[in-house]
């Protein structure tokens, strides 16, 4: 027995067993989540550890922090979302100063697709000193179970590249910021700044051939200023000029009496209402020496443009003299009666040699007169006496929207014409019209459509958003098979956004095929002047597309009421399937919306009530009975408010007839929130037939009862701790809960292997160290037979 436990045996037991306690902790820290400060999941099933805000809280930060980038050089932040649960989308504005660094490029990264939610971005749109996106993700699937939850934890929303340009300092500042889950509920957040601080960064040229110069100063004789020659000028070429409306014509940005010039800068403003700049280019004096020109793209704003451009290399020296550094082109907006001139102010100009060094300069502002058209002389040399015309002046205030979405209900956003009847090969327009909002700042929406129905062509920002006067950023429009996504938003701290109704956006299709098909809202958002989103409604609207001429209405005088009670009637009824279920917080539980003895349904809408403290709404689908005839179907919704959902389905065509009978409508998916008993309500349960008459029906609600005394099934490995937010949407165990519970499994089995070794043989046949219990009594003929 002594030579067993002898030592050949001990230390590779006691690795064996240090092994078995290394797995079971990492295993442990696996599937509790001990390590979710260091492990992170990147979206390949891989681990690694990710740059974050270090705040603690949902923050989204630039990062690095603070950086330094040579002149000439490119560099790159991220901006980062730290502490995110359930991850939807975002909208961010990142500021720099366009004389320090310029934009390069951007790069959206994989954070918030990690899931499996499709991502669809509008921009990068760059606009003077600043880069603005948006990105929304989508469930993959529009039928069937509800898509997988958005990303938790934290990740790099966006890379962004810049180059350096001058030396100074750049702030890299964050503005306008949303973010929102799945459901389109902003998540509060705060945000952290970033800096870059710009150096010279001229790099020494090697010695040819490995010898240098020694460091006595070069003895080339400094150029002495001629008699009579002035200061160095920068100035606007010609100083003055005159142009007519509509004309086009250029001005020089000009350089007298430099010397060695290495490199310029400028920046330029102007009167918008009378100008309109048509492009800037480098002139033709900073290259005339032989130096290797740069110049990064200009920055462009409605009525400024800033640009600059350098050389690089010790030889040859630059140019000496005076010449054209910049060229830019305008076009003759609007005059004024008696004519002004409209000044071209150099807010900045710069110039420096090939050591940076600053070269002082005298700048000199231009102008430009615009003439209004000169009245065309009376017909016939007789001109009308000045009695004064006594029609009134028209005024200018834009009247409201005459047709709003649905007056008194909050802010809404809709279709306009809620319906329309088109013929195959039609171009249509419809406008997405918002109303009841106040001070608002910008927009974003996707309509949804069936492209085997109408095709889309175009989208145009509509004028209500900047009919207050602010300016406008528009991200193109993000196209795919059957949804148009759009984004426009405003700038600056005044004036206050529109607040009213009006067109936001006019959307252009063309008609296809025969058929109906629904204009349907998805991540709909409006916000105001600071970014805080308003609460809307959406009301989606309905195309029908005829083969041939759209036939002309039939109007049936209406005599009465046609919203049916909610009186139980004989016949249909409308039903929530299970009436009564009880469940735990944090569960899902799904209700189906049934409907019994119908016969020819066309068409269907619901909206039904419930506690939003104990619920909330997941989704909402349409099920098959209604085209289970054969017929298309278009669905309108889901609406969400405050403890309501509304959804409705209609089918297109007059055959085949609708279906008959008993079967689900629709099914709609909760999240239990907390505990509490919430009643599931009907507000109203419509039917129709394929000709849209009224299918009387009755109502019958139910209730679900959030309980945590509710008994929950016992999770299976990999399924998460009760309690615990699931780090992966879908329900399925993430690649790290499975690795835990092999870590566990496999560590329990090496513990279990060293037990058994550390027991002596005859204790395994009974008699058990002391270390585990009293050994049992027995026969000492028994010792000694068992000894032997």
């Amino acid at each position: 027995m002594g030579a067993r436990l002898g030592p050949v045996h001990v230390p590779a037991r006691r690795g064996r067993s240090a092994i078995a306690l290394l797995l079971l902790a990492a295993g442990l820290s696996l599937l509790f989540g001990l390590l979710d400060g260091v492990i992170r999941h990147s979206g390949h099933g891989l681990a690694q550890e990710e740059p974050t805000c270090a705040t603690g809280t949902t923050t989204v930060c630039v990062l690095p922090a603070s950086q330094t980038a040579d002149t000439g050089a490119t560099f790159t932040a991220e901006v980062v979302a730290e502490n995110v649960s359930n991850f939807g989308g975002y909208q961010l504005t990142l500021s720099f100063d366009p004389g320090i660094i310029s934009f390069v490029g951007a790069t959206t990264m994989p954070f918030l697709g990690t899931t499996g939610r499709d991502v669809s971005c509008q921009g990068p749109t760059v606009s003077g000193g600043s880069v603005s996106i948006i990105c929304v993700t989508t469930s993959p699937s529009s039928t069937g179970p509800p898509g997988p939850n958005g990303p938790n934890g934290s990740g790099a929303l966006m890379s962004l590249e810049f180059s350096g340009l001058m030396p100074g300092n750049s702030p890299l500042g964050l503005s306008n910021v949303i973010l929102a889950d799945v459901t389109g509920h902003l998540i509060p957040s705060t945000t952290q700044n970033g800096s870059v601080t710009v150096v010279q960064g001229a790099t020494p040229t090697p010695c040819p051939g490995g010898v240098c110069p020694t460091s006595t100063p070069t003895l080339t004789p400094t150029p002495t200023a001629t008699p009579g020659v002035g200061p160095t000028t920068i100035r606007i070429d010609p100083p003055s000029q005159t142009q007519p409306e509509g004309a086009t014509f250029s001005v020089s940005l000009f350089v007298e009496n430099v010397t060695n010039l290495a490199s310029y800068q400028f920046f330029l403003t102007w009167d918008n209402l009378a100008l309109e700049l048509l492009s800037v280019d480098n002139g033709t004096f900073l290259g005339t020496s032989g130096r290797s020109v740069f110049c990064p793209s200009p920055l462009v704003g409605e009525n400024t443009v800033r640009m600059g451009c350098a050389t690089s290399g010790e030889t040859p020296p630059g140019p000496d003299g005076s010449g054209v550094l910049a060229v830019l082109s305008f076009r003759a907006k609007s005059g004024t009666s008696p004519p002004t001139a409209t000044p071209l102010h150099l807010v900045d100009a710069e110039l420096s040699g090939p050591l940076a060094n600053d070269i002082p300069a005298v700048v000199q502002d231009g102008a430009v007169t615009v003439l209004a058209p000169t009245p065309t002389p009376c017909p016939g040399g007789i001109c009308p006496t000045a009695t004064p015309t006594l029609t009134p002046t028209p005024v200018t205030t834009p009247t409201p929207y005459p047709d709003l979405c649905l007056a008194g209900s909050g802010a809404d956003v809709c279709v306009k014409p809620s319906s329309l009847n088109v013929s195959a090969g039609d171009e249509f327009s419809v406008d997405v019209v918002a109303d009841d909002v106040s001070n608002l700042g910008g927009y974003g929406f996707t309509l949804v459509f069936d492209p085997s129905v109408v095709a889309y062509n175009s989208v145009s920002n509509g004028p209500f958003l900047q009919s207050s006067g602010r300016n406008v950023i528009c991200f193109p429009p993000t196209e795919a098979p059957g949804s148009v996504a759009y984004a426009c938003v405003t700038t600056g701290p005044t004036p206050p956004g529109p607040s009213g109704a009006g067109i936001l956006a006019t959307v252009s299709f063309t008609a296809l095929a025969e058929g109906t098909t629904n204009l349907s809202f998805r991540d709909t958002v409006l916000f105001n002047v600071v970014a805080s989103r308003i609460p809307s409604t959406t009301h989606d609207g309905v195309i029908t597309v005829f083969p041939g001429e759209v036939p002309t209405p039939t109007i049936t005088p209406t005599t009465g009421p046609t919203t049916p009670t909610a009186t139980m009637v004989p016949g249909s009824l409308v039903w929530i399937d299970p009436p009564t279920q009880a469940v735990a917080p944090g569960a899902s539980p799904a209700i189906d919306i049934r409907v019994d003895n119908v016969a020819n349904l066309g068409s269907y809408e619901w909206k039904i009530t419930y506690d939003p403290a104990a619920l909330d709404v997941v989704s909402v689908v349409n099920s098959p009975f209604l085209e289970s005839t054969g017929r298309p179907v278009g669905c309108l919704g889901p609406t969400l408010e405050a403890g309501s959902v509304k959804f409705g389905c209609v089918s297109g065509g007059l055959t085949p007839p609708g279906p008959s009978g008993s079967g689900v409508l629709s099914t709609v998916t909760f999240s239990a929130l907390a505990e509490g008993t919430s009643a599931l309500s009907f507000d109203f349960a419509s039917l129709s037939d394929p000709n849209g008459d009224d299918i009387l029906t009755g109502v019958q609600g139910g209730e679900i009862v959030v309980s945590a005394a509710t008994p929950t099934p016992t999770p299976t490995i990999g399924g998460g701790t009760p309690g615990r937010t699931p780090k992966s949407g879908g329900g399925s165990p993430s690649a790290f809960t499975l690795t835990g519970a092999v870590f566990v499994s496999i560590g329990f089995i090496l513990l279990a292997s060293d037990l058994l070794d550390a027991i002596p043989r005859r204790s395994r046949r009974g008699k058990w160290p002391h270390a585990f219990s009293e050994p049992p009594k027995r026969d000492k003929r028994a010792e000694a037979d068992d000894d032997t």
